[in-house]
């Protein structure tokens, strides 16, 4: 279908309808019915055996370590943000999350007593303010990543969308706020490091020009898909680029919850999914 009549039919529909893209349209599920299935399913029946890797921080991290690549130094796991030290206790450079987050909510990066996310200077007292001291979420305190760039700031995160050998989508973040998500750049690429040529999500601009080709791309790339494949199912793999090479950050096995993604890229992805679980 040519790209107008196929926009075209999608907003007939209605961009918010959920369920009106692949089925009428490509003739198969777009991407966000293949997550929503995937969280119903595992609602149901629980998350199989073969992606338990993709349950929390935790577990991703070992899977990774497992299979002999990096990860950053773990130096603490919190069971409440209320059990932070006094955070020179944790050395200059550190970020502190929750186990089981998204979205950088909770996360502070830490440089010198200062959160590389607002700029401001915080105290473990600030911090567990800023949490809030009805959360249950366990955290965990790790090393903060030297990006490739040097930059004094959080690292450039790169984040793989993986079918397997299958890469049709990398996502990078230059992550400056996470209060004020318009002053984050984001970009979406191909494979190739190529800009996609679509918009990829309703909601967010694609930054100007391209960001910095990482020094290990390759070794990236080939990392990204060995852990996919290793996993046996659709997974987006986000990692980072360090002078001495690619470091994992975590699994996400609903990106965006599968919402939000224009028509275009929506078909696309869902064109990549194999099976029940995506490769």
């Amino acid at each position: 279908m040519p790209q107008k009549r196929f926009d075209e039919a999608w907003h007939k529909v209605g961009v918010f309808g959920h369920k009106c893209l692949a089925l009428a349209y490509i003739g198969r599920p777009s991407f966000q019915e293949h997550i929503a299935a995937r969280r119903d399913r595992w609602d149901r029946v629980g998350r199989p055996a073969h992606l338990q890797a993709t349950a929390g921080k935790l577990a991703g991290r070992q899977f990774v370590l497992d299979h002999g690549y990096r990860v950053p130094e773990r130096i603490a796991v919190l069971d409440h943000i209320s059990g932070l030290d006094a955070l020179q206790v944790y050395g200059p450079r550190f970020v502190v999350k929750p186990i089981d987050g998204y979205s950088a909510k909770n996360v502070f990066a830490m440089h010198d007593g200062i959160n590389l996310f607002d700029g401001l200077a915080l105290s473990r007292a600030d911090i567990i303010a800023a949490v809030g001291p009805e959360t249950t979420s366990r955290f965990i305190v790790e090393e903060l990543i030297q990006d490739f760039t040097g930059r004094r700031a959080a690292p450039l995160d790169y984040k793989f969308y993986c079918f397997g050998n299958d890469v049709p989508l990398v996502q990078v973040v230059e992550r400056n706020s996470t209060s004020d998500l318009h002053q984050n750049r984001i970009w979406y690429l191909t494979e190739a490091f190529e800009r996609i040529g679509m918009t990829v999500r309703l909601h967010i601009r694609d930054a100007r020009g391209k960001p910095p080709l990482p020094p290990h791309y390759p070794a990236m790339l080939a990392m990204a898909r060995d852990l996919s494949c290793r996993l046996n199912g659709f997974v987006r793999v986000d990692m980072y680029d360090t002078p001495t090479g690619p470091v994992f950050g975590e699994f996400t096995p609903f990106p965006g919850a599968g919402r939000g993604y224009a028509p275009r890229a929506n078909a696309m992805l869902g064109r990549h999914w194999k099976g029940i679980e995506g490769c």
